[in-house]
């Protein structure tokens, strides 16, 4: 029986929410090895869930993305709440919901909406089992 840990991530737009949701990717099916992640021979290695400017032919296929435009990053990407489920070994799987960001790069309208996705999606759920709060580093 697979146990099924889920959690919601949230935080600013642009805050590196799918980025998290990318590192846990690749940890889970891509490589662990960092000199793998920035050797070009050795790129193909790496596998990401969410599509991203500079690495948009890494993404795995069948995974579900609301990202605005990648090739912007002045814009808010995320645009509704997503699931990405990843299986960590035969009896554990994670899944974590990507959610659009507070304080939209589209202004103070778009928060409203914003909360709205969130809200949708949590009570989509049966359960959750914690809150990932990611902030900005560099702020």
């Amino acid at each position: 029986m697979t146990r099924l840990k889920r959690f919601v991530v949230l935080g600013d737009a642009g805050a590196g929410k799918s980025a998290f949701i990318n590192v846990m990717f690749n940890y889970c099916y891509g490589t662990r090895v960092a000199d793998e992640v920035f050797t070009i021979e050795r790129l193909p290695a790496v596998k990401l869930a969410i599509p991203s400017k500079d690495w948009t032919d890494l993404v795995s296929p069948n995974n579900p993305s609301s990202e605005r435009d990648i090739n912007n990053q002045t814009k808010s990407q995320t645009m509704t709440s997503n699931t990405y489920s990843l299986q960590l070994d035969d009896d554990l799987t994670f899944e974590f919901i990507d959610t659009p960001g507070f304080n939209d790069t589209e202004g103070v309208s778009s928060n409203e909406s914003n909360l709205q996705h969130i809200e949708k999606a949590l009570c989509d759920i049966p359960y959750l089992n914690g809150i990932i709060i990611v902030a900005n580093g560099t702020m």
